[in-house]
Parts: C-alpha cells; sequence; structure tokens
C-alpha cells in the first residue's frame, strides 16, 4: 500500500509540475500554484526525508521513497525556475472617486 501512495504522489508531483509549465508557456497567471507548489513540495520532502531516515522495514519501500524524493527536490527546483518566468499578475487600474453630483 505504502508503494502505491508513494507512486501516486509521485505521479501528481509531475502532474502538477507540468500543468505550471503549461500554463507559464500559455501566460497564464499560476503564480498562486506554483507559490504553493514550492512551499507545500518543501513540507513534502521534510517528510519524506524523515521517513527514509527513521522509517521500518525500508527495504520494502526504499526504491519508490528514493523516486518520491528526487521527484519532490525536481518540483520544488522547477517551481523555483518558474517563479523567475511566471506572468506577471494583471495590473490593476485605480479608480478615482468622484462624490455623487461632481463630474470630474
Amino acid at each position: 500500500m505504502l508503494n502505491y501512495l508513494m507512486n501516486s504522489y509521485v505521479g501528481c508531483v509531475d502532474d502538477a509540475s507540468d500543468l505550471i509549465q503549461e500554463g507559464i508557456e500559455k501566460q497564464q497567471n499560476v503564480r498562486a500554484g506554483v507559490d504553493l507548489m514550492a512551499s507545500k513540495a518543501k513540507e513534502f520532502l521534510e517528510i519524506l526525508k524523515k521517513i527514509s531516515a527513521e522509517g521500518k522495514e525500508a527495504d520494502i519501500y526504499k526504491p519508490n521513497l528514493d523516486d518520491a524524493i528526487e521527484g519532490t527536490q525536481d518540483a520544488i527546483n522547477d517551481a523555483e525556475k518558474a517563479k523567475k518566468n511566471v506572468a506577471p499578475p494583471p495590473v490593476r487600474r485605480k479608480t478615482k472617486k468622484v462624490a455623487p453630483g461632481r463630474t470630474e
């Protein structure tokens, strides 16, 4: 079960990285997704490393755990690169408030 979950996790991380890259290529505003990927992937990496150091019966899932760690590190690197290439947020124009009955 643990092997299945780790394989599924790596697949999700890879899919998220691919979607971020696609959003950047299409010049979509994926800044929130990039920031979320960067922060959550760092949290997940800490957990995976803790499992690697302290996990029981590691021989059973070690190859999948190593893949999960590598995939997470790649996702962090991709997110950091994406932060530099992501489209800027939309420019919001400030509107001047005018009192009722007045024109400017």
